[in-house]
């Protein structure tokens, strides 16, 4: 009994975690092109110790000026 009650708990935090990566994920398109909430975001996880998302290769010009295109 206590085999499947740890089972359970286990399978309900995977859950959460997946919730919880969804609703990053959301917050991160959300704050696409919004500098405000880009910071509000880079503050939370900084605090929270979490890394940061890797940024997006949108495969065109990336508005880096040292970057070449040629």
């Amino acid at each position: 009994m206590a085999q499947y009650i740890v089972k359970q708990h286990s399978v309900s935090m995977d859950t959460q975690q997946i919730r919880l990566d969804s609703l990053e994920d959301l917050l991160d398109v959300m704050a696409v092109g919004n500098p405000v909430m880009q910071r509000a975001l880079d503050a939370r996880r900084a605090a929270l110790g979490m890394q940061q998302p890797p940024p997006e290769s949108t495969g065109g010009d990336s508005g880096d000026p040292t970057r070449s295109t040629t």
